[in-house]
C-alpha cells in the first residue's frame, strides 16, 4: 500500500500598513486565506501570525506548512517605512570630483510628490531630504566619456580622460570610516559604459575596511543601476544603501522565523515591476513598492480569466487607495519611478495612490473645516482600538456596517462606544449634532473622494470610464464598494470573496522574475551601412548574453535550473533629440544586420500605442539607450475553479439574520449572509452584508449582486 502524498504549499504574504494578509496555495492551485495585524517593529511576528491564521483554518500546524513549503514570498513595508520616516543607514558616498552636490541638486525635481497648489507656487517647493549627509560625500579624481549622438566626431563611450586617483580613494575610505558610516556607495560619471574605475575603487575601499576590522558594506552604482541618467542612477544607489540594506535585515528576520519553523529555502520578495526574487537579490531597491503590485498582478489574472479588455483596480487599504489599470490584459510600466519624493532608475507598474484608507483620520482643522487624511492610524485602526483620532473605520463601526465583535473573526473586540463618542465630538465641530447623520455625511464625502480619484486616474490617460470594469479590493474594498458603485459611472463593478487579501493573492500569482538593464550608446541614422548595422547588432547580442549569464548565475543561487528559465529580450529607444526612452520588448531573435530594421518597427509600433501616429519622427533617427532582459521561472499559481451554477436563491445555511445599520438617514435592517456559503449562480438583493472572518461586503439598497461560475461578484 502506497503512502499518502503530502501536500506542498506556497506561502504568499502582503504586509500592509494595517494588516498582514496571507494566501497559502496547495500544489493543485487551491488556496486558503487569513489575516493578522501588522507589527512594523518586528514583521516576523506579523508573518508568523498570518501563516498561523491560515493554518488554523485548514487544520494543520505552521511547522507542517513550512516543512512542505516550495516557496514563501513576502511583500513587506520595511523599505517604504524607512524612506518615509528617514530612519535609514548612515551612508558614505565616493563620487567623481565636482559632482559632490548631485545628491542635493537632484536634477531640480523639487515638485515630486507635491500637490498641484505646491507645484504651481515654486516658493512652496522644498528639496527632498538627502539620503547622505554633505560631510559624508567625498569627490575623487577620475573621468571617462559617455558617448555622443555625433558619433565619430567625439571620443567613443568609455574612453578614459583622467585615470582614477587611487590614493584619493584610499583617503576617502579612511575619512568615511572615521565618520562611522554604515555603508559606502561608489558612483562615478559614465560608469554604466565603463565600470572599471568603480570596480577598482570598491577593491581599495574593501581593503581599507578590512584593515580597520569593520563590517561596512560597499555598493557600486554599476551593480545597482548600470544605465545612463547619472542623477537618477545616484538616487537608486543611495536608496539601495540607505533603505534597502536596512530592509534586507527586516526580511532576514522574517526568513529566520520561517526557518525556525521548518522552512529550508530562501525567502522571496516582490519586485516593483512584478515578479519574485530572493531577499539576497543584490538590487533590492527594486522591491521598493511590492505589496500594491500584487493587486495589479492579480487583476491581470482576473482580466484574462473573464476576458476583460479594460480593467481598473482600486485597492482600499488601511492607509491608502491605490488605483492601477490593466489594458488589453497588460500592466503598464514606467521606465523611471517616483516614490517618497525620490526618482529612481527603476521600471515600476503604473500605480497611483491617494491617502484614502479605512484607517485614514477624520479631523477638524484650525479653520473649523472637515479634513479626511492624509494621516492614518495604520495598524492601530481607530479610537475603537488603539488610536487617538477618529478614522473611517470608526465611522463604519458607529453606523453598524462593521460589527464590533467580528473584527478578525472576533479575535479583536472593537469599542463602538468610543467610536460613537469621538464621532459625536467631530460632528458638533462641523455643525451636525446627530452623530449618525454626521457619520453618514463624512462617509459620503469619503466615497466621493474615492470615485473622483479613480475617475481622474482613468480620464487623465485618455480613457472613458464607461470602457472600464472596476474591481474593488483591499481590506476596505468590499466595505466601500457600494459607495464607489453609486452613480454607476463604470461599465461594471466587480469584487471577489477574497478581495481583502487580493494583493497577497497576486503575490501568489507572480512568477519568479529577474530583470537586468545595461546602458549603451547606439545611434541609428539614415543611410547607416550594413557594416555599421552588423556592428551594432553584435554589440546588442553581446550585452544581452552578458545579462543572461548573470541571470542564470543568480537563479542558480536560488535553486532554479537554467533550463527552467525563459528569457525575454528588449531595448529602450527614442528618436534622436527626445529626452525620454521607451521600453520595447522583442518577440523575435536578433541575429543579423537586417534585424535592426525589425527592432525599429517594434519600437514604432509601441510608440503608436502611446502617442498619435503623427507624433512619430523617424527622420530624426534613433538612439538606443539601454538593453534589458526579463528572466522568468514559472511556479505553481492559485487557480479559481469553475463551479457548477446553482439557482439564484442562496442556501439557507448562508443566511445569518439581520443587523441594524444607519443608512440613508434612518436605521435599516440589513440582511446578513455568510460569504463562504454563497454558491456560484446565487443572487443577493440589497440592503445586505456578506461577511466572513476577515471581510465585510456591503450591498446597498439599490444594488443586486451575482456570483458567476468562478464566484466572482458582479454588482448590477
Amino acid at each position: 500500500m502506497q503512502g499518502q502524498v503530502k501536500d506542498s504549499y506556497i506561502i504568499a504574504i502582503d504586509a500592509g500598513g494595517t494588516m498582514t494578509d496571507a494566501v497559502i496555495i496547495r500544489s493543485d492551485g487551491t488556496f486558503h486565506i487569513g489575516k493578522y495585524r501588522t507589527y512594523r517593529i518586528d514583521e516576523s511576528e506579523s508573518y508568523m501570525g498570518a501563516v498561523k491564521a491560515v493554518a488554523d483554518k485548514i487544520g494543520v500546524s505552521t511547522e507542517e506548512i513550512h516543512k512542505n513549503c516550495d516557496v514563501a514570498i513576502y511583500a513587506g513595508t520595511a523599505m517604504t517605512n524607512t524612506l518615509i520616516t528617514m530612519d535609514g543607514l548612515k551612508v558614505g558616498l565616493i563620487t567623481t570630483r565636482g559632482m559632490e552636490h548631485m545628491s542635493i541638486i537632484e536634477n531640480g525635481l523639487t515638485y515630486i510628490g507635491q500637490s498641484q497648489k505646491e507645484i504651481l507656487h515654486q516658493q512652496l517647493r522644498r528639496h527632498t531630504a538627502p539620503l547622505v549627509k554633505k560631510e559624508n560625500i567625498i569627490g575623487v579624481t577620475e573621468r571617462v566619456t559617455g558617448g555622443s549622438y555625433f558619433g565619430d566626431v567625439h571620443l567613443p563611450a568609455g574612453t578614459v580622460l583622467v585615470p582614477l586617483n587611487e590614493k584619493e580613494v584610499e583617503d576617502a575610505a579612511e575619512e568615511l570610516i572615521k565618520n562611522d558610516v554604515e555603508v559606502i556607495g561608489i558612483m562615478f560619471l559614465n560608469s554604466h559604459v565603463f565600470p572599471d574605475h568603480e570596480i577598482r575603487a570598491a577593491e581599495i575601499v574593501k581593503k581599507v575596511i578590512e584593515k580597520h576590522g569593520k563590517d561596512i558594506k560597499v555598493v557600486a552604482s554599476h551593480e545597482i543601476a548600470p544605465v545612463g541618467k547619472d542623477c537618477f542612477r545616484l538616487k537608486s544607489l543611495l536608496v539601495q544603501c540607505f533603505a534597502a540594506e536596512k530592509a534586507r535585515k527586516q526580511l532576514e528576520y522574517v526568513e529566520n522565523a520561517a526557518r525556525k519553523d521548518g522552512y529550508d529555502k530562501q525567502l522571496l520578495t516582490l519586485l516593483s515591476f512584478g515578479g519574485a526574487v530572493s531577499i539576497k537579490y543584490p538590487r533590492l531597491y527594486e522591491t521598493i513598492v511590492s505589496g500594491p503590485i500584487g493587486g495589479l498582478t492579480a487583476s491581470k489574472e482576473i482580466a484574462t480569466l473573464l476576458d476583460i479588455s479594460h480593467l481598473a483596480v482600486g485597492d482600499v487599504g488601511g492607509t491608502s487607495f491605490d488605483v492601477g489599470l490593466v489594458v488589453d490584459k497588460r500592466i503598464e510600466l514606467r521606465p523611471d519611478s517616483d516614490f517618497a519624493k525620490h526618482r529612481l532608475v527603476l521600471p515600476m507598474v503604473e500605480l497611483n495612490s491617494a491617502p484614502l484608507g479605512m484607517g485614514t483620520e477624520v479631523k477638524v482643522n484650525d479653520l473649523g473645516n472637515l479634513e479626511i487624511g492624509p494621516e492614518s492610524a495604520g495598524w492601530r485602526v481607530g479610537v475603537c482600538l488603539d488610536h487617538d483620532r477618529l478614522t473611517i473605520t470608526d465611522i463604519h463601526v458607529a453606523l453598524g456596517y462593521i460589527a464590533e465583535d467580528s473584527f478578525l473573526g472576533g479575535k479583536i473586540i472593537l469599542d463602538r462606544d468610543k467610536a460613537c463618542k469621538e464621532l459625536e465630538r467631530v460632528g458638533k465641530f462641523i455643525g451636525i449634532p446627530d452623530l449618525y447623520q454626521a457619520g453618514e455625511g463624512i462617509l459620503e464625502l469619503f466615497f466621493t473622494n474615492l470615485r473622483e480619484f479613480a475617475r481622474t486616474q482613468i480620464e487623465a490617460k485618455g480613457f472613458n470610464l464607461k470602457q472600464f470594469v472596476f474591481l474593488a479590493c483591499g481590506g476596505g474594498g468590499e466595505t466601500c464598494v457600494h459607495g464607489i458603485a453609486k452613480g454607476k459611472a463604470f461599465k461594471e463593478i466587480i469584487t471577489t470573496p477574497f478581495a481583502s487579501v487580493f494583493s497577497a493573492y497576486g503575490v501568489g500569482c507572480s512568477d519568479i522574475v529577474h530583470r537586468y538593464n545595461k546602458g549603451i550608446v547606439g545611434i541609428i541614422r539614415h543611410g547607416i551601412s550594413v557594416n555599421e548595422k552588423s556592428q551594432l547588432v553584435h554589440e546588442l547580442i553581446t550585452e544581452w548574453k552578458s545579462l543572461e549569464e548573470k541571470a542564470f548565475e543568480e537563479f542558480m543561487l536560488e535553486g532554479v535550473r537554467k533550463e527552467d528559465v525563459k528569457i525575454l529580450r528588449g531595448v529602450f529607444m527614442r528618436y534622436i533629440g527626445q529626452l525620454e526612452s521607451f521600453e520595447t520588448k522583442l518577440d523575435f531573435e536578433v541575429v543579423r544586420a537586417d534585424d535592426l530594421d525589425r527592432i525599429i518597427r517594434a519600437f514604432e509600433k509601441m510608440y503608436e500605442i502611446k502617442y498619435p501616429s503623427a507624433a512619430k519622427f523617424p527622420e530624426a533617427g534613433y538612439a538606443l539607450t539601454q538593453v534589458f532582459i526579463e528572466a522568468v521561472a514559472p511556479k505553481v499559481k492559485p487557480v479559481l475553479p469553475e463551479c457548477e451554477l446553482a439557482s439564484k436563491t442562496p442556501p439557507d445555511s448562508a443566511y445569518a439574520g439581520t443587523r441594524r445599520v444607519y443608512y440613508r438617514g434612518k436605521w435599516t435592517d440589513f440582511k446578513l449572509f455568510r460569504i463562504e456559503e454563497i454558491k456560484a449562480g446565487n443572487e443577493i438583493t440589497g440592503p445586505a452584508i456578506l461577511f466572513d472572518d476577515i471581510s465585510t461586503l456591503v450591498i446597498g439598497a439599490d444594488d443586486v449582486v451575482n456570483f458567476d461560475k468562478y464566484r466572482i461578484i458582479h454588482f448590477n
